[in-house]
């Protein structure tokens, strides 16, 4: 494994760690930022890789390809809670929007889905 490939490995792992605990705190600003940073992380990543794949059975890919990957499920195990998170919060305006227009009132919230 080249070290260009090792660098930019290690870039991904950095950013996915860093994306991860940025979507594990609610109302962080840094994750959007940090998708950005990850699919350019990823597609540097992917490129090297490409053009230069490791040997088979190299301890060093194996090593980094299965630390990735064991980042990648936390990685989106985050992100699909972010998603839970977000869905609740439309779902109380929503509801807080119904129960103001069957009041009589008008929504003081509108917000398209």
């Amino acid at each position: 494994m080249s070290d260009t490939l090792l660098a930019a490995g290690e870039a991904l792992a950095a950013t996915l760690m860093a994306e991860t605990a940025a979507l594990k705190v609610p109302g962080h600003p840094q994750a959007g930022a940090l998708g950005a940073a990850k699919t350019a992380a990823l597609e540097t990543f992917a490129t090297l890789l490409a053009a230069d794949p490791p040997p088979p059975r190299q301890m060093r890919a194996m090593l980094l390809l299965a630390r990735l990957r064991h980042l990648a499920d936390a990685n989106q195990a985050a992100l699909e809670s972010a998603l839970r998170v977000q869905a609740a919060v439309l779902e109380v305006l929503h509801d807080a929007m119904q129960r103001g227009e069957a009041a009589g009132g008008q929504a003081a919230v509108s917000f398209r889905v």
